[in-house]
């Protein structure tokens, strides 16, 4: 009997890598005579429409401490068999779980395949679970040749998907979801999570140099606005407070990876903006950037990582960056703040958006679950 196991975000979560991992499982056609587990972290015993059985790795962060831990080997060393481990999340996140993998093939055969969304330029912090893996597989050509700096394997490609059941564009009513605009206003939306990687303070820097030119630009950040960096308290000493929106009421679940905002509801915040803005300082894939390309909003998005491998310069507006930071033991390309949003107000002087979210449109509708789904079956085969 073959036994697969996904490690990955919990399937009902509501972050990129239970979106992959709930694609994918939702798809998946194993070989007979196999069976297939989910180790979810974050699982809260929240039902969801999986035919395969969750076990909850731990909420929050817990699914690293060492109770945890050891109940994930002691889950592997139950199973009878081969294991084949299909892991969902960045490679240095899985550190703590090397020492299972080593003590699991001193008995039994393990073969890991790992699907690593690289958002950075790798380091040796990534090297021990990378060369742990048998089958790595990158989302990005950006994401292969960084992981081919620590394993000598054949790196895979294969890309994300899009739930273009979901994200389309709409007929809204933007008085519905932000009755404090006017029609003059120009609504632009940063979706994301409050955290370094993705540099939201930078989206209100950009929001304040807009300002300069034009009274009218409002920004919307949908996020916990209290995670890492207190943006409400940065936009009042900034003195731009009066033109932002912030999302309060979706984000007060305790459990990381859950909101309250559902995709439909998403769907529509896309369709509201005029511009969808990221301003993070790496990306593995650019989730959002992509739901709402689907949508055909307009998106701004920095000239790196998987960005400029994935778009192209008549598709989206890039946004250039002007110098580097060091953090997690990694250097992060940052944003040019000025440049950008002279860019982005000229871009909206110049009416260039709407033929530009045209393009990306065909880019985003290229990439789908089904396709996908028929490279992971044939990978899991392997």
């Amino acid at each position: 009997m073959n036994n697969y196991v996904f490690l990955c975000d919990s399937p009902e979560l509501d972050s990129g890598f239970a979106n992959v991992g709930r694609n994918i499982l939702s798809r998946i056609q194993l070989p007979e005579d196999s069976k297939l587990y989910v180790w979810g972290l974050g699982h809260d015993n929240i039902p969801i429409d999986i035919k395969y059985p969750i076990y909850s790795a731990g909420i929050n962060s817990s699914w690293r401490n060492e109770n945890n831990i050891n109940r994930f080997y002691e889950f592997l060393n139950r199973l009878e068999d081969e294991i084949t481990l299909i892991v969902i999340h960045d490679a240095f996140r899985l550190l703590d779980f090397c020492p299972v993998f080593d003590k699991i093939r001193l008995d039994k055969k393990l073969r890991i395949i790992a699907y690593i969304p690289v958002d950075s330029y790798l380091t040796l912090e990534d090297e021990p679970f990378i060369s742990r893996v048998d089958i790595p597989v990158a989302y990005t050509e950006f994401g292969k040749k960084e992981i081919q700096k620590y394993t000598l394997k054949e790196v895979l490609v294969v890309p994300h998907g899009l739930e273009h059941e979901t994200y389309k564009p709409l007929n809204i009513n933007r008085q519905k979801l932000f009755p404090q605009l006017t029609s003059s206003n120009k609504l632009i939306v940063n979706v994301n999570t409050n955290t370094q990687r993705k540099s939201p303070e930078k989206s209100i820097e950009i929001l304040k140099e807009l300002l300069e030119f034009d009274n009218d630009y409002f920004l919307y950040m949908h996020m916990n606005p209290y995670k890492e960096i207190d943006i409400k308290k940065l936009a009042s000493d900034l003195g731009v407070e009066k033109n932002m929106i912030f999302a309060d009421p979706f984000f007060q679940d305790t459990i990381i990876g859950k909101t309250l905002c559902s995709k439909e509801l998403l769907c529509e915040i896309y369709n509201n903006a005029d511009l969808i803005l990221s301003t993070s300082v790496g990306e593995g894939w650019g989730l959002t950037s992509f739901e709402a390309a689907a949508c055909k909003t307009p998106i701004a998005v920095p000239y790196h990582t998987s960005y400029k491998e994935l778009f192209t310069s008549d598709s989206c507006l890039f946004l250039p960056t002007n110098n580097t930071i060091f953090f997690t033991k990694k250097i992060w390309p940052v944003i040019d703040v000025k440049t950008s949003a002279f860019l982005i107000h000229n871009a909206f002087k110049q009416n260039k958006l709407k033929e530009k979210a045209e393009k990306a449109k065909t880019i985003a509708d290229s990439y789908c679950w089904d396709k996908v789904a028929l490279e992971w079956n044939r990978i899991i085969k392997i």
